[in-house]
């Protein structure tokens, strides 16, 4: 006869094994720069030399967030410029600018999508203010692709659900950049194997007709 600590046991053996692959996926997290965000007019952030080589860096959540040339131009909370209006976007007066995330204590991450505006958020001319940007992953110029910008005031979401990523970079752009959404790539996939599913309901099987063997006994 099957005791009841014993088909427990098996069915704890079964949850242990295939449960864990069952696990929910990190939750996104949206780097927004809000830390950033002021009331003046606009703020510049980092050294002001004008040299390629400067850079303004901070942390967010977890990941190292740099700017170069500096300084950075965050504009005021409230300012028609500003495509955030109660918040902070990042955005840099010159056309070599470069924008670098990578996760402050390395590993892997999956960059899902980001939001780009207008340097002037269509409150001014764009004229001469560029109209895309390219993105680049893990320091690999084969990942390269370029985006149009367009001047409607607001954001435009660009979408990439990439997976495996440990730094990316934007460039050439003046545009205001916020809410850069990632999320940690889980330890173990979210979505269960066909087998594990198959495991999953073997053994609730085998318990179940472990149960009803020791009830028939029980009633012989």
């Amino acid at each position: 006869m099957t005791s009841p600590a014993k088909t427990l046991f098996i069915l704890s053996a079964v949850a242990a094994a295939v449960l864990p692959g069952l696990a929910a996926p990190a939750s996104a997290t949206t780097l927004g720069f809000d830390a950033l965000a002021h009331d003046a007019p606009e703020r510049l952030y980092g050294p002001s030399t004008g040299a390629i080589d400067t850079v303004f860096s901070f942390t967010e959540s977890g990941f190292a967030i740099s700017v170069s040339p500096s300084p950075v131009i965050v504009w005021g909370r409230g300012d028609p410029r500003n495509a955030d209006a109660d918040g902070a976007t990042l955005t840099n007066l010159d056309g070599r600018a470069r924008f670098g995330f990578a996760p402050v204590a390395g590993g892997s991450f999956t960059l899902n999508s980001f939001q780009i505006a207008g340097f002037y958020n269509g409150a001014q001319s764009e004229t001469g203010f560029g109209n895309s940007f390219m993105v680049r992953f893990n320091g690999d110029l084969a990942t390269d692709q370029v985006f149009a910008i367009d001047t409607l005031p607001g954001f435009q979401t660009f979408t990439f659900n990439r997976p495996g990523v440990i730094g990316f970079q934007i460039f050439s752009t003046y545009a205001q950049l916020d809410n850069v959404v990632v999320n940690a790539v889980p330890a173990i996939g979210g979505v269960p194997e066909p087998a594990s599913w198959a495991l999953l309901i073997a053994g609730f099987g085998l318990t179940g007709a472990a149960l009803r063997r020791r009830r028939a006994l029980a009633a012989a």
